[in-house]
């Protein structure tokens, strides 16, 4: 197994495709095959010791359930949430993360490493500030995370609000491909919806549950009045 993995990373090489074309060939000393199977796996195997250098610094996480009862961190491929109880337990996070990063030779992208404070409003108190690699870490409103906004207040308006504007994108792609073809077929409308659309409007309802149906309705019935002409069929009287 290891002379398969030296034989594939051995001599890698690619190209950037630019405006411009391709660019010249380059050697990859660093990171993982794009699209490899292997990929994810080796990936996965790289980082998982972090979780357990996490887990073993201290601290306390915060309590979801009576089997989860000290969630630290959240790792989706090389997407990282920190989470902690108090900002003291936070830094020490980062800490464990700077000294993982220099061990390994890996680096954060800081300009997408925020802070978010969950709370019921008010101003951060004097040691809510934290630290990466010496640089101070900006607290936001608002962070998305595997495509899902959280705000500091736990409410969802923010992140529903921007589902439906990708959604009325979805929607005008629709209507331009289907004007363009001369018709309003109901069944393909219908499909077309269901695979172009569906997959952003519901993504993440489990979390918000029934609290934001209505923005779900408004954009299924602006797309129902449009592909069933109801604006022109309604009898006013």
């Amino acid at each position: 197994m290891i002379k398969l993995l030296q034989n594939i990373y051995g001599n890698v090489k690619a190209k950037v495709k630019t405006t411009d074309g391709l660019s010249e060939t380059f050697t990859c000393n660093s990171g993982v095959r794009q699209g490899c199977t292997l990929s994810p796996w080796l990936f996965a195997m790289y980082i998982n010791e972090l979780a357990t250098e996490i887990e073993n610094s201290g601290g306390n996480g915060i309590f979801i359930h009576e089997n989860f009862h000290n969630v630290m961190l959240l790792l989706f491929a090389d997407d990282l949430a920190l989470i902690a109880d108090t900002p003291i337990d936070l830094q020490r996070r980062l800490n464990n993360l700077e000294k993982y990063c220099e061990k390994w030779n890996m680096t954060i992208n800081m300009d997408k490493s925020n802070i978010v404070v969950f709370k019921n409003g008010g101003k951060l108190s004097k040691n809510e500030k934290w630290y990466f690699n010496n640089e101070p870490l900006k607290v936001v409103s608002y962070y998305k995370y595997l495509g899902i906004y959280f705000s500091n207040r736990l409410k969802w308006t923010y992140c529903c609000k921007t589902l439906r504007m990708q959604c009325e994108k979805a929607l005008n792609m629709i209507k331009h491909c289907m004007c363009k073809l001369g018709t309003r077929d109901i069944n393909l409308g219908f499909k077309l919806f269901d695979s172009m659309v569906a997959p952003i409007l519901y993504y993440g309802a489990e979390l918000w549950g029934t609290e934001k149906v209505k923005d779900i309705e408004t954009v299924q019935n602006k797309f129902c009045k449009w592909l069933l002409e109801w604006a022109k069929r309604l009898i006013i009287t």
